[in-house]
């Protein structure tokens, strides 16, 4: 890739690059609040969404 390629679509992947983290960010909280949801014993998970 030349850099005048790069360039225009530098905007492009600025945006996929803050949308991969922001969803790994979420993913980690959520992960952890679950975690820490069935520690304290206030919900329990009986089936797991990969076992649908």
């Amino acid at each position: 890739m030349d850099r005048k390629e790069f360039e225009g679509k530098q905007a492009a992947y600025e945006r996929m690059l803050l949308n991969a983290k922001q969803e790994e960010a979420m993913r980690s909280w959520l992960e952890g609040n679950k975690e820490a949801l069935i520690k304290a014993k206030r919900i329990s998970i009986k089936k797991h969404a990969q076992d649908l």
